[in-house]
């Protein structure tokens, strides 16, 4: 079970004899108290692979796992409809729960057997992730003051593409502009990334926000590579 949970295992399940002896609540009580104390006392093991960086619905999911862990933040909340976004942030095995909001009750469903998904259902809203986030507070899920969580969210149209990461804590995360070239109907702008007033990355892009997503990859990047 232990084992399990250290390679990123989505779900460990009870089979032939555990499923059928004379104690299968027992049985339970004892493997969810190993996935437990293995989750608190290990390091959940990687499956991204580099490759998959390069992929433009797949960075910021990666980004976003990664600079949760980074920041040690409590939780990722993803908001998504069809439960891909969640799906490309659980493929870099965070060592966190991900908090799922969607307003469609089957992608809930489907999400639950997700790798440390927590799904919940709300109405579709723009801003359904940070509204999960203060109710969720409120409740003491989080637990303790101060409370770092990271935002995934994706308001394009097409399926899986996360397009807005955001951080909803004490951790001061600011995006400047260095510089803008070109003429105004093809701009190119360079922008950098302040965690807590240091430069940690820098990314250009034909538009403000594309630049801060290249940013943030790269501030990932160099800080894994460091």
């Amino acid at each position: 079970v232990a084992n399990a949970v250290i390679q990123g295992a989505d779900v460990v399940m009870l089979s032939d004899e555990t499923a059928n002896g004379k104690y299968p609540v027992e049985t339970v009580r004892a493997m969810r108290k190993t996935i437990i104390y293995t989750q608190e006392h290990s390091e959940v093991m990687l499956v991204e692979k580099a490759e998959m960086r390069e992929k433009t619905d797949a960075i910021l999911s990666y980004t976003a796992a990664q600079l949760a862990r980074r920041i040690k933040a409590r939780a990722i909340i993803a908001e998504t409809h069809t439960g891909a976004t969640a799906i490309n942030v659980a493929a870099y095995r965070p060592n966190l729960p991900i908090v799922c909001v969607t307003e469609d009750v089957k992608t809930a469903q489907k999400l639950a057997l997700r790798y440390a998904s927590r799904p919940y259902v709300r109405p579709n809203d723009p801003n359904a992730a940070t509204k999960l986030a203060d109710e969720l507070k409120q409740e003491g899920y989080f637990g303790a003051d101060p409370v770092t969580v990271v935002l995934v969210s994706g308001h394009n149209p097409e399926p899986g593409k996360t397009d807005n990461i955001q951080v909803n804590g004490d951790v001061d995360i600011r995006y400047q502009v260095i510089s803008e070239i070109g003429p105004a109907h093809d701009k190119m702008f360079e922008v950098e990334v302040l965690v807590e007033g240091q430069s940690l990355g820098r990314g250009q892009g034909r538009s403000k926000k594309l630049a801060e997503q290249e940013a943030a990859k790269n501030a990932v990047e160099e800080g894994l590579d460091s």
